[in-house]
């Protein structure tokens, strides 16, 4: 990382093809902001998004850009289309999903960046079981990518208050 800052301009991003139809533009690298922060613009499939999952060093923001979200942040959820900030705080449950019917496209921004990178992942996306379903009830029931770029679980926590 340079300490006099640096500029990205427009097709300089690192394009991650993440599905057929699912890419990630890297518009700041973790490796170039010195892990302070990685941001991303994802397009997204109507149908698709994360399991629910926290993050440990890292708080997520996510800007909807275009299309209709749904977010689960702790015990809350809400929707939003364009325009819409959503704030996961580290060691906070979360989930979202394009709930619309086209595709649409988000802004996410991590911090501190901790190898949120396509060079450098550190985990998959735990299989949910059954009562982790429960737990999110019909929030998730369509598809999610097979994998992020960050290591994701259910909180213990949570698990030992849920009836299957």
């Amino acid at each position: 990382m340079s300490k006099n800052g640096m500029v990205v301009q427009p097709g300089q991003e690192v394009v991650w093809q993440m599905e057929p139809d699912r890419t990630a533009t890297f518009k700041l690298l973790s490796e170039q902001t010195g892990d302070s922060v990685a941001i991303f613009e994802e397009l997204i499939p109507a149908g698709f998004g994360t399991a629910l999952h926290l993050h440990h060093t890292s708080d997520e923001a996510m800007c909807v850009l275009s299309g209709d979200f749904s977010f689960k942040i702790g015990d809350s959820v809400s929707r939003g289309s364009a325009g819409t900030w959503a704030f996961m705080p580290r060691e906070t449950a979360h989930a979202w999903k394009n709930s619309g019917a086209k595709a649409g496209r988000a802004l996410f921004m991590f911090t501190p960046a901790d190898a949120h990178s396509p060079q450098r992942p550190t985990g998959v996306i735990a299989e949910l079981s059954e009562i982790a379903r429960a737990e999110v009830g019909q929030f998730m029931m369509l598809p999610i990518a097979p994998y992020v770029l960050h290591r994701v679980e259910v909180p213990e926590r949570r698990r030992a208050n849920i009836r299957a």
